[in-house]
């Protein structure tokens, strides 16, 4: 599967996808504060590519935990790591590649990063707390947007595909834990735009070249 990939090479665009066309933060004006992100995000998992391209990214939504305070999770600036992926808030995301892959690389255990065209709809915009050990790399994210999250499910046709850094052969021997990536690879994943709707995977990665 990984000796098939592009590359991204703009290295603002991929840890800080605000810069990318076609992206948009958008301001609630019935709620002082809130607001949206519509564009080009990241998502961390544990599960691999052969299982994402098929199932998409999905959460079972805890029956015990009301609306209420399920919105309140999603809208609330974060600290720390990406929360709510597989979880039952939501689907989590980050405008930044090296955020998105930070969490998901702890501990010795193998993460992945994914490249979503979320153009076609909005998420919750917040700031992260982000530990020191990354935060000095980007320091702007505590203040303004990093995390993007969403209350449902992402199809796998709106997943682009797999990134890593480019230095690295393959996802599975990543180190995100390192400095922010200069460039990344990409897997195109093989269902993404399947309805055709969206831009296609080299108009994508031309946005980020």
């Amino acid at each position: 599967m990984y000796d098939k990939y592009e590359c991204l090479t703009d290295q603002l665009k991929i840890n800080d996808t605000t810069t990318v066309p076609g992206s948009m933060l958008i301001e609630d004006s019935s709620r002082p504060g809130q607001r949206y992100f519509t564009g080009y995000v990241f998502v961390g998992s544990y599960k691999p590519p052969d299982e994402i391209f098929e199932t998409g990214l999905i959460f079972t939504p805890d029956p015990l935990v009301d609306p209420e305070t399920r919105l309140g999770l999603l809208c609330a600036p974060s600290s720390g790591a990406t929360r709510f992926h597989n979880a039952s808030a939501g689907v989590s995301s980050s405008i930044c590649s090296h955020v998105a892959g930070w969490f998901f690389s702890n501990f010795g255990t193998v993460g992945y990063v994914y490249l979503i065209n979320a153009t076609c709809f909005r998420g919750y915009a917040n700031p992260n707390n982000l530990h020191p050990s990354i935060s000095h790399y980007h320091p702007h994210l505590a203040q303004n947007i990093c995390d993007v999250n969403f209350t449902h499910p992402i199809l796998n046709d709106y997943i682009v595909g797999v990134v890593w850094p480019y230095r690295f052969l393959n996802p599975e021997e990543s180190e995100w834990r390192q400095g922010p990536p200069n460039e990344l690879k990409i897997t195109i994943n093989p269902h993404y735009n399947d309805n055709e709707t969206l831009k296609t995977a080299e108009e994508v990665i031309a946005l980020f070249c």
